[in-house]
């Protein structure tokens, strides 16, 4: 998620954004400290429709809709290579 707790603003609770991603039916949800990055497990269709599910489930929330970057597993290794 982009541009969330950073300087005290759209401010999002880990435990809170960790049960909206399993909300949406997203397995293995972990959250990396404040960051906003989550790692999780879902289907491929799952995981497309994801960008444009999340904000709107934030948006209820926590009155406000990030923008919601996915990678897949694959993605993610290239780009630390």
């Amino acid at each position: 998620l982009r541009g969330i707790n950073v300087g005290g603003n759209r401010l999002i609770p880990m435990k809170a954004l960790t049960s909206i991603f399993e909300s949406a039916g997203c397995k293995s949800v972990v959250t990396y400290i404040q960051s906003g990055n989550v790692v999780f497990a879902a289907s491929a269709p799952l995981a497309k429709a994801l960008s444009a599910d999340l904000p709107k489930r934030i948006g209820k929330a926590f009155g406000f809709e990030p923008v919601v970057v996915i990678r897949s597993r694959a993605e993610f290794v290239k780009i630390k290579k």
